[in-house]
């Protein structure tokens, strides 16, 4: 395991991902409208955030994300932290080339030296029930279908779109992305749902980042519920 690791941190400093969407989502019964204001004018100031939205009907932001700009959590987590309410998820939509690495893979491409180590759904074990358990990436180990699938697209040299949840952003980096949806990258726009939430919103497709309605082909999705998450 302590091999894994190593490896994983070694290769990170090298490989980057395109990021298309980020969308956070609190308790909504913990922020009003003007709550939901005020953590858009603090978003809105975080480098690389664009096109800011918020619904506080649901709540969620979403925004998208400048080529050339790492992901950092650390104002994400501040604008949080002064406003008031607590992140509960963060969510990400994310367009790359696949690099094999051990078990699993890495999101990479050329742009912002943001990577993204792809996990699959958390593995319970008895008796095993503790956070660092839970936070401990060995135990998301992506399924072997899902393993096939990317490796065929990695061996095609296929750039893929990703989305899924981001497991303990706190921790990052390395940005640890749960697989929802993958599929072949179309070209590279953030997501505009007309119609939910404030006009001219940029929100992950639907209120409840569903799986199968995205742009471009899609090729396979992870429907195993968040195991470390009762918040779907």
């Amino acid at each position: 395991m302590k091999k894994f690791l190593l490896i994983v941190c070694l290769t990170f400093s090298s490989l980057s991902a395109e990021i298309l969407t980020v969308q956070l989502i609190w308790n909504p019964g913990n922020c009003t409208a003007q709550c939901a204001a005020m953590l858009v004018q603090r978003f809105q100031q975080i480098p690389g955030a664009m096109n800011v939205a918020a619904d506080p009907n649901t709540g969620s932001a979403s925004m998208s994300w400048a080529p050339g700009v790492p992901l950092n959590f650390s104002p994400i987590n501040a604008a949080f932290s002064l406003v008031g309410p607590s992140i509960q998820d963060m969510r990400v939509i994310v367009r790359g080339q696949l690099i094999p690495q051990g078990n699993t893979f890495i999101l990479s491409s050329i742009g912002d030296n943001t990577p993204f180590l792809l996990l699959g759904t958390l593995i319970q074990q008895p008796g095993q029930f503790t956070t660092p358990y839970s936070y401990n990436p060995v135990n998301y180990p992506l399924s072997p279908e899902l393993l096939q699938q990317l490796s065929i697209l990695a061996q095609q040299g296929q750039p893929v779109t990703v989305s899924g949840e981001i497991l303990a952003p706190e921790r990052s980096p390395p940005w640890m992305l749960i697989v929802r949806n993958v599929q072949v990258a179309a070209a590279p726009a953030p997501q505009v749902a007309p119609g939910y939430g404030y006009p001219g919103q940029v929100m992950l497709p639907g209120p409840v980042f569903p799986l199968k309605e995205f742009s471009g082909l899609n090729l396979f999705s992870v429907s195993n519920p968040f195991s470390c998450s009762d918040k779907f």
